[in-house]
This record gives structure tokens, sequence and C-alpha cells, in this order.
């Protein structure tokens, strides 16, 4: 489970998921309670990330003050790991 699937739709609206990082794109999501958000065209009426393990480097970069400090440590873990393997680093 990533630490976002705990954050309310209405904070990954405002704070994170309300357009594609990448390109600004942005689609009408409509939610289980027949609410309309304009959203990320990756988030799904859940409020799941459809492309987490592969989710862009505007995501994997976006500090959120709500998540708890191991999280925070394995994203910067992530993060150098995602670089290692740009760059071809072995372990």
């Amino acid at each position: 489970m990533n630490p976002c699937e705990s954050c309310a739709m209405a904070d990954k609206i405002c704070e994170c998921c309300g357009r594609y990082p990448d390109t600004g794109a942005s689609v009408d999501l409509v939610l289980e309670n027949h609410y309309h958000v304009t959203a990320c065209p990756y988030l799904d009426p859940e409020g799941r990330c459809r492309i987490y393990d592969r989710r862009p480097l505007g995501c994997r970069n976006h500090f959120c003050g709500s998540f708890h400090p191991h999280f925070i440590a394995a994203t910067v873990y992530e993060v150098l790991n995602m670089f290692q393997e740009i760059r071809g680093d072995e372990d």
C-alpha cells in the first residue's frame, strides 16, 4: 500500500492530484458520490493512482506534509534508487 491511499480525496485534489505534473492535463472525474472534480487523468474514483509504481518524477518529488517521517525516508530511498537505475549504477 502506498501512503497516499489514506489521504482524503479533497486533500489529494487540492494538494497533489489535481493535474498530471508532466503535462498539466486534467480530467473531469466522477466520484462514487456522483460529485465531479478536476483531477489527474490517472486518479481513479476511489482516490488511488493507477500509475503509482511508474508515476513521474514530479509526483515522486512532491513533498506532502501528511507523510509520516518513515514514508518520507522511503520516498527519498526510492528517488535515490531511481537515479542509480538511470545512471546504471550497481548496488
